[in-house]
C-alpha cells in the first residue's frame, strides 16, 4: 500500500496497488530523469554554467555581494559598488535576499564563486522538485503521481527556457503557499492561511517577480475555489466553520512568522518604490505590451529538440526568447487527461474532482487575464494598480502557472493508476507515461557557457590591471568594439568586487540617470558628470571623485 497522507490532507487518497517497493523506485526514476536528463547536462557536470555571459554573471555578482555583506566584507547592502557613486543601485534589479543563503553556505565551504553559483542553481532546482513532491504527497496524491507533478513544476520546458534568468529558479515557496491556502479554505483553518501568507512573503524575498505572480495565482485560486465550491462542494467530513484546527501555540507561531515576513516584504517594496522614484525608473507601456503573452506564446519552445516544430510557423520577433511558454506535448496531454478524467470518471472522490476543478479554472483565469490578443488585454486594467507596471516580462507568469498544470498532470497519473487493474500492467503503463512526460525535457538543448570562459574573462581583466590599485580607486573600463557592452560592464564589476573597489561600470535591469555605454570615444568622466548633475555635487567633491578615477582602455577609439 502507498504511504498514508498527513492528517491535514484535503484530497482523499486512492490506493495504487503498487506498494512502496515499486512506487519509490519509480519516484527515483522520475527525479533522475530530471536531474541527469537536464540539470547535470545544463551544468556540464560542473564544467558549464547555465545562461550566457550576461545575466548569469550579473546574478553571480548580486549573490557575491550578498555573501560579502553577510560576512562583513562590504558595509552597504543596497549600494554594491557598481554604477558608483550612485547609491542604492541594488534596487534597480533583483536582490536574491531569499536565496542567497545557499550561495553563502557554498562560498563559506570554500567553493569559488563560479562553483558556488552552479551549486546555488542546482540547489534551487532540486528544492523545487522535492518541495513540490512533498506538498502533493502530503495532500493525498500517490507517490508516483506526486512525482509526476513535481517533475513538471521543476523541469517543464518553460522553466528550462529561463536558465538565463536564474533569479527565477527559486520557486519552492509557490506550492507551499498555494496548498496552505487551499487547505485553509477547505478546512476553514486560520493556521493554514497564516502559513500561506508566510510562504507568499518568502517567495517575494526570493523574487519580487514571482511573488507578484504568486499573488495573482492565489487570487485566481480563491475565485476558482469559490466557483467550484458553489457547484461541487466538499463532503469529506471537513469543518464547515472557521476555527483553529491546530494547537494554539502553533497557530500563533505561524501568525508571528507571517506578520514578520509581511513587514519585511512591505519594507522591501517600499525601498524599491523609493529607489524607482529617486531615479525616475518608469516602464513604458509599449515595453510591457511586447512582453505580455500572446496566443502563439503558448506554442514556442525553440530549444526543445523534439517539439520546437510546434511553434516553427510563428514569425520571428525581437522578444521571442521571453515568450517560450509551451509546456510540452506530453505535459499538455496528461494535463488534459487529468482534467477530463477527474471531471468524468465515476470512481474519483469528490475532493479530487474539486481539486481538478480549482486547478483548471485557476489556470484558465490567469491565461485569460494576461493574454494579449491584438492590442487588447484585460491585464491592461491591472496595470493601473500602483506598482504593477514595474513587472515588465508578464510572460514569466508561466513559471507559477506550472503549478496548476502540475496538479492536473498528477491527477492524470492518479486516473491512470485507477484505470489499470493488474500490478504488472500498472507498472508498464506508468513507465510508458513517464517516458512520454519527460522526453521533451531530456531532449532539451541547454543554453550555457563554459566555466573556463568565466575564468578566462577574469584572467583577461587581471592581465590589463597588473598592479594593485588603491582602495579608494574608482575603476572605469571601456569596451572593445567587437563585444557587447554588457560583457565589459560585467568584467569590470567582477574585478572591482573581487578587489573591493568601486566602479563606474554597471549592468542591471535599469540604469541610473546619465548612463552611457562604455564607449572609448566618450570622455572617461561622462558618467561621473552625469552623477554630478543629478546630485548637484559641490565642486570640491567633484574634484575629489575625479582624482580617484582610474580608466582602463581595452581598445582605443577608432572613430575620426
Amino acid at each position: 500500500m502507498s504511504a498514508q497522507p498527513a492528517a491535514s490532507s484535503v484530497i482523499l487518497p486512492t490506493p495504487t496497488g503498487l506498494g512502496c517497493r515499486v512506487e519509490y523506485p519509480l519516484l527515483a526514476l522520475i527525479f533522475c530523469l530530471g536531474f541527469f536528463g537536464y540539470l547535470m547536462p545544463a551544468l556540464g557536470y560542473f564544467t558549464m554554467i547555465p545562461g550566457d555571459l550576461g545575466d548569469a554573471r550579473f546574478n553571480s555578482v548580486i549573490l557575491e555581494h550578498g555573501y560579502q555583506w553577510l560576512t562583513g566584507q562590504t558595509p552597504h547592502l543596497w549600494s554594491p559598488g557598481f554604477f558608483y557613486p550612485f547609491e542604492r543601485v541594488l534596487g534597480l534589479s533583483d536582490n536574491h535576499f531569499g536565496s542567497v543563503w545557499s550561495y553563502a553556505l557554498l562560498r563559506g565551504a570554500g567553493l569559488a564563486r563560479e562553483m558556488a553559483y552552479s551549486g546555488w542553481f542546482l540547489v534551487g532546482t532540486v528544492l523545487n522538485f522535492w518541495v513540490c513532491w512533498w506538498v502533493l504527497k502530503r495532500e493525498g496524491f500517490a507517490v508516483v503521481a506526486a512525482g509526476a507533478g513535481a517533475f513538471i513544476f521543476a523541469f517543464a520546458l518553460p522553466m528550462l527556457h529561463q536558465e538565463g534568468h536564474a533569479q527565477m529558479v527559486y520557486r519552492f515557496a509557490v506550492p507551499l503557499a498555494v496548498f496552505a491556502a487551499y487547505r485553509g479554505l477547505v478546512r476553514k483553518d486560520f493556521t493554514s492561511l497564516a502559513q500561506a501568507c508566510f510562504w507568499c512573503g518568502a517567495q517575494f524575498l526570493c523574487s519580487i517577480y514571482l511573488g507578484v505572480f504568486l499573488v495573482y495565482l492565489l487570487i485566481a485560486g480563491l475565485l476558482a475555489y469559490s466557483a467550484v465550491q458553489a457547484v461541487v462542494g466538499f463532503s469529506n467530513g471537513l469543518p464547515q466553520r472557521w476555527g483553529i484546527q491546530k494547537q494554539r501555540l502553533s497557530t500563533w507561531i505561524w501568525v508571528g512568522l507571517a506578520v514578520s515576513v509581511g513587514i519585511a516584504v512591505a519594507l522591501l517594496l517600499r525601498q524599491y518604490q523609493q529607489i524607482a522614484s529617486d531615479y525616475g525608473v518608469v516602464r513604458p507601456l509599449d515595453d510591457l505590451r511586447s512582453l505580455m503573452p500572446k496566443p502563439t506564446s503558448y506554442l514556442l519552445a525553440d530549444q526543445s529538440q523534439l517539439t520546437r516544430w510546434v511553434g516553427s510557423s510563428v514569425a520571428p520577433f525581437a522578444e521571442r526568447p521571453e515568450h517560450q511558454m509551451f509546456v510540452g506535448l506530453g505535459v499538455a496531454l496528461f494535463a488534459m487527461f487529468g482534467l477530463g478524467a477527474a471531471c468524468c470518471a465515476p470512481k474519483l472522490s469528490q475532493p479530487l474532482r474539486a481539486c481538478a476543478g480549482v486547478a483548471g479554472l485557476t489556470l484558465g483565469l490567469l491565461v485569460v487575464l494576461t493574454l494579449m490578443v491584438g492590442d487588447f488585454s484585460l491585464y491592461l486594467w491591472v496595470l493601473k494598480l500602483p506598482g504593477v507596471a514595474a513587472i515588465r516580462a508578464v510572460s514569466r507568469i508561466i513559471l507559477v502557472l506550472l503549478l496548476p498544470v502540475a496538479i492536473l498532470v498528477a491527477l492524470g497519473f492518479e486516473c491512470l493508476l485507477q484505470l489499470q487493474r493488474g500490478r504488472i500492467s500498472k507498472i508498464l503503463v506508468i513507465l510508458l507515461a513517464v517516458c512520454v512526460l519527460t522526453a521533451e525535457t531530456v531532449w532539451y538543448q541547454p543554453h550555457h557557457a563554459a566555466v573556463q570562459t568565466w575564468l578566462d574573462r577574469k584572467a583577461g581583466m587581471n592581465s590589463y590591471i597588473k598592479t594593485a590599485l588603491p582602495s579608494d580607486t574608482i575603476l572605469y573600463v571601456t569596451q572593445r568594439q567587437s563585444e557587447p557592452f554588457y560583457i565589459t560592464e560585467l568584467d569590470a564589476m567582477i574585478y572591482a568586487q573581487d578587489h573591493r573597489l568601486d566602479t563606474l561600470n554597471g549592468y542591471s535591469g535599469s540604469t541610473p540617470p546619465g548612463y552611457a555605454y562604455p564607449d572609448p570615444c566618450l570622455p572617461a568622466d561622462t558618467r561621473l558628470k552625469g552623477y554630478f548633475a543629478f546630485r548637484n555635487v559641490p565642486e570640491v567633491a567633484q574634484q575629489t571623485l575625479l582624482s580617484q578615477l582610474k580608466t582602463v582602455v581595452l581598445e582605443p577609439c577608432t572613430k575620426n
